[in-house]
């Protein structure tokens, strides 16, 4: 049941793939869960994807599977969130995030 589940949202893991080619890891975590949140960047995502004219709803699990997956980035499980030390520049992003 689980791999037909991570089958089923696989488009989704392979949008937050293509937008995680683009930021860089970095060697802390900001203590600010709303900025490093899992939650705050899939609504980045999503702006991103928006931007393009690619608009579409993609969950907040399927990103921290992508995340998580790359082996990039270091995470910490905060406040019922999982956050992200991620970069505060991405390329091709429309706008810096915190």
């Amino acid at each position: 049941m689980g791999q037909a589940r991570l089958r089923a949202h696989a488009h989704e893991v392979s949008l937050y793939m293509e937008w995680l080619d683009g930021i860089r890891a970095t060697k802390r975590i900001p203590r600010d869960v709303n900025a490093s949140s899992g939650y705050n960047f899939k609504h980045r995502v999503e702006d991103w994807l928006r931007a393009q004219g690619r608009p579409c709803y993609i969950s907040n699990g399927s990103f921290i599977a992508a995340a998580i997956g790359t082996g990039r980035y270091r995470f910490a499980i905060r406040d019922w969130n999982v956050c992200f030390g991620f970069s505060s520049k991405g390329p091709e992003h429309p706008k810096p995030f915190a």
